[in-house]
Formats: C-alpha cells, sequence, structure tokens
C-alpha cells in the first residue's frame, strides 16, 4: 500500500509502522484512519499511539468496524480517554453500496469523530 500512496506524489512522508507501539512523531493536527480498526487487525490499543502524537485540538475521524468495536471493547478505552478528549461522536454507516456481495452488503462501520483535549 505504501507503494500505491508514493506513486500518487501528494504525501509528504510515508511510514511504515505498528500503530500499537509509540511512533515517536509530533504535531499532527488531524488523523483519519479507515481500514486499520477491523476484524484481525488493530483493536483499541492503537489509538493511545495516535492520540500521543497530535497536537491539542488535532481532529481525530476513525472508522472502526462495528462488530470489531463491540467484540474488543472499544467503548472502554473511550471511557478510559474520556479526560483526553473532547467532541467525542460516533454515527453507524454501511460500508458497502446494494451492489456489494451479499456477504458484505450490511456491515456497518462506526464512525468516531473526536478532538484531542
Amino acid at each position: 500500500m505504501l507503494r500505491v500512496a508514493k506513486g500518487k506524489g501528494v504525501y509528504r512522508n510515508l511510514i511504515a509502522a505498528d500503530v500499537t507501539e509509540p511512533l515517536g512523531l509530533t504535531g499532527y493536527r488531524g488523523i483519519v484512519s479507515a481500514g486499520t480498526f477491523t476484524l484481525g487487525h488493530v483493536g483499541p490499543e492503537g489509538i493511545l499511539p495516535l492520540l500521543e502524537i497530535a497536537e491539542k485540538g488535532c481532529l481525530f475521524v476513525i472508522s472502526v468496524n462495528a462488530q470489531h468495536y463491540q467484540s474488543v471493547e472499544f467503548e472502554v478505552l473511550f471511557a478510559k480517554i474520556d479526560p483526553q478528549i473532547v467532541d467525542l461522536t460516533f454515527e453507524d454507516v454501511r460500508t458497502y453500496s446494494d451492489k456489494a456481495d451479499l456477504s458484505h452488503r450490511y456491515d456497518i462501520a462506526r464512525l468516531v469523530q473526536f478532538k484531542k483535549a
């Protein structure tokens, strides 16, 4: 995926990293994630290192597979980090259109939005 991103020529930096570990970065004012927090990938522990690299006021928009959200208890993490974030909202949306394969047609993503306090 990084090779494809590099080929676009629009990214200042491309970083291969384990988001469940400290990232050693600073100064981010916006963090968007899609496809990371899903079944078989990254759980809520991946949000903490992202919070560490964010500046105060940083906007987070994170898509979490709704089934994954429930099964690994993301709500516990959000309760824990509540003092560090503001404007926490959730919106459940269908991931795929009516044309998608039946096995995924009704998959739901939970869009989580908040700012670092």
